[in-house]
């Protein structure tokens, strides 16, 4: 049975009646996303579909534009908090209320005692070679080539029985325990209990808001080998390492009080990822997480949701259309493929009055459009359609349709009804990109949306932020998501349906759910079994199918581009893991009064190479740097710029690369030679500017935690 969304009650109750009825409880979202972060400052997830994360929430509610940034003063990445929240649904899946500290009433004392267990297992897991799901995907399109491969556990090396496993295979886990967390504005003790090899790793810590809402914060971002002088090797499986991404089950019991009488209720779970930092701040993939899972719930023919017979326009189809041209931030060749002045440039108004149009005039444009896209049923090899991004059988084989990304089967069809005039629209013009955060910062930015919707807000932000493809293995979670055993059934009425198959927690700790051991070699017909191991979500399963350590694998995000194409692309997680960018150099220049158009132009169109700061004289020095520097990286974010430029086709705001260390900015004579170009130094005047910079330089080298960069021409300075 296929699940349709029904009407809700709007019949106002108070606080004891909804209570009363309330059927179940259950925790949304339903998988909450929080990031790693070297700074004791957080922030919360985006808890609204679109919405870019607030950087000035909680710490600086009253602040300004300027003060929206992801790093603290002293440069260190802020974290990213989950935050999860408890709803109670009557017996039709309906929302009564939300349940927290707020709902204790006369008569009545309710209390919310959560608990998380969340674990890293990647140590203790089989290597990544390519998504173990490729041959059931490809034999569903009538390719009967295995694409998927068989793999071996990781850190064989450290020994044991009987085919070199660790004896004790849990001391490669590092597993925080259950923890549990109650009341108003708590905190807990550092989820601190878990070790690898005897080394203890700290995975993050519990807190709770002003009404009891739980918030989970992760770890640090650290990445460290247990044994000396042992250098990454592996874009994903380095043996001895490890780092202190997590995730794992968020459980709720609920406890009522009243006339004498104690009632506990224990809530549906929710789940939790600890995944690395979004370096692209308010960018999307052309394919989201949150695409994936609804493509799944769409296609079941049992416990799924109801495709919709018109898709919308805002919600279904210009998504695609905008997350390709945003993607000009981040990727010098999307950015000719779809940035300003390309007649792709979908955010330009004369050509998105043509994607909302329903005039038979522009049905060939749209079905030119339209027919670019690659058909995700295809079972041929083709590069020139879009998304240009690489696939899951990156490099494994050659001429194979998923060597390159796909749409999913739900977006196809529902381009497909668009480019045929069956959608719907409203009158809203979506190309004004106005800045993406207001001027003064919410605490609680779901408090003006109706209580019915925002189950399913929660969980679809949540999703819509990671990355749903390409799985190798991915930048945040990885390919078992699109593996329909994974997922309970839609339940009747509830809107956020995308739920996890989460283990018992009677059984996080039983290897018949949850075990790291499925043989010597793991092959994709063990992988993809029915209880297999995608089959139940426990402490630490999602992440294990990440690469060890996560740096090493988001320097690699350029490792497949041939430099005799004409374009750098494909791109690989561009939004999460940017290739090229706009500094904040480039920015000033755009924004300085006396530069002619052509030279602001030329600064707009002037794009860095991301990861330019890391020794990228070799492959591997540059991930060994990353797991050294990657809170150095800049990150992309929102900018508006100062000066109208109405004289130019530079929009009003610009995703500028921000907060780049200054360790790589102390000492840069080409940029001092554009100020003398541009007038706004004299020669005298650079002169000693440069002088000062290589003198804080020197000093800087001399330092113990010294920069490496800049490593060309001017990087070998004797001192």
């Amino acid at each position: 049975m296929k699940i349709k969304k029904i009407g809700t009650n709007k019949v106002s109750m108070s606080k004891k009646n909804k209570i009363e009825t309330i059927d179940r409880y259950v925790i949304y979202p339903a998988i909450g996303i929080s990031r790693v972060g070297n700074s004791d400052e957080w922030y919360y997830a985006p808890e609204l579909p679109g919405q870019v994360a607030d950087p000035r929430v909680p710490q600086n509610l009253e602040g300004t534009k300027e003060d929206i940034k992801y790093k603290d003063p002293k440069g260190a990445i802020k974290k990213q908090a989950a935050r999860f929240r408890v709803f109670g649904l009557d017996a039709d899946g309906k929302v009564v209320d939300e349940i927290n500290s707020d709902s204790s009433c006369e008569g009545v004392d309710v209390e919310v005692e959560w608990s998380v267990h969340i674990a890293n297992r990647k140590g203790a897991w089989y290597e990544f070679t390519n998504p173990m799901d490729l041959n059931f995907n490809s034999q569903k399109q009538g390719n009967t080539k295995e694409l998927a491969l068989s793999v071996t556990h990781k850190n064989k090396a450290y020994g044991g029985v009987p085919y070199g496993l660790h004896p004790k295979r849990e001391q490669l886990v590092i597993d925080s325990g259950n923890v549990f967390i109650a009341g108003r504005n708590a905190k807990s003790e550092p989820l601190d209990k878990g070790k690898f090899m005897g080394k203890k790793v700290c995975l993050g810590e519990l807190q709770t808001d002003n009404k009891g809402r739980l918030i989970v914060l992760g770890g640090s971002g650290l990445a460290k080998s247990i044994t000396p002088n042992n250098p990454l090797s592996h874009f994903a499986n380095n043996n001895g390492w490890y780092d202190d991404t997590s995730d794992g089950p968020v459980r709720a019991k609920i406890i009522i009080k009243k006339n004498g009488s104690l009632q506990e209720f224990d809530a549906e779970p929710a789940f939790v990822a600890v995944v690395p930092p979004n370096y692209g701040q308010g960018l999307y993939g052309t394919i989201t997480m949150y695409d994936i899972v609804k493509d799944l719930y769409t296609q079941r023919k049992e416990g799924g949701i109801e495709p919709k017979e018109k898709p919308s326009f805002e919600e279904d189809i210009w998504p695609i259309f905008k997350s390709l041209t945003d993607s000009k931030w981040v990727s010098e060749g999307l950015y000719m493929l779809f940035g300003e002045g390309s007649a792709s440039n979908f955010t330009d108004p004369s050509v998105y009055k043509r994607l909302a149009s329903n005039d038979e005039r522009d049905k060939t444009f749209k079905k030119n459009i339209f027919n670019w896209f690659r058909n995700p049923e295809t079972d041929k090899f083709e590069p020139t359609q879009i998304p240009s991004n690489y696939g899951d059988a990156l490099r494994d084989f050659s001429d194979e349709p998923n060597e390159n990304l796909w749409i999913t089967r739900t977006q196809y069809s529902y381009l497909k009804k668009w480019a045929d005039g069956n959608f719907v629209i409203s009158n809203f013009d979506l190309t004004k990109t106005n800045f993406p955060l207001g001027s003064i910062a919410k605490n609680d930015p779901l408090e003006n949306q109706k209580l019915e919707d925002q189950p399913y807000l929660l969980t679809k932000a949540a999703l819509q932020e990671c990355l749903g493809g390409p799985f190798r293995p991915g930048i945040e979670l990885s390919w078992p998501f699109r593996v329909d055993q994974m997922w309970k059934p839609a339940m009747p009425g509830e809107q956020a349906a995308f739920r996890l198959n989460v283990v018992d927690k009677d059984n996080e700790n039983n290897s018949n759910f949850i075990s790291d051991d499925y043989g010597s070699v793991l092959s994709p017909d063990k992988a993809m079994a029915k209880y297999g191991p995608v089959h139940y979500s426990g402490p630490g399963t999602l992440t294990r199918w990440m690469g060890v350590p996560w740096q090493a694998d988001a320097a690699s995000c350029l490792g497949g581009l041939d430099p005799s194409n004409y374009l750098p692309v494909p791109a690989l997680w561009a939004p999460r893991a940017p290739q090229h960018v706009i500094s904040e150099e480039s920015y000033k220049g755009m924004n300085t009064v006396g530069n002619s158009i052509f030279q602001k132009t030329k600064q707009f169109n002037y794009r860095q190479y991301w990861l330019r700061d890391l020794d990228n004289s070799d492959a591997l020095k540059r991930l060994i740097d990353m797991t050294n520097e990657w809170s150095d990286l800049g990150i992309v974010s929102a900018k508006e710029l100062q000066s109208t430029n109405l004289d130019t086709q530079i929009p009003e705001v610009i995703w500028v690369e921000q907060q780049r260390s200054k360790m790589f900015r102390v000492w840069d004579p080409a940029y001092l030679q554009l100020q003398v170009a541009e007038g706004k130094m004299t020669p005298e005047e650079a002169m000693n500017k440069e002088k000062e910079e290589r003198e804080d330089y020197r000093k800087s080298l001399e330092r113990e935690e010294s920069p490496i960069a800049p490593r060309m021409i001017y990087g070998r300075l004797d001192h």
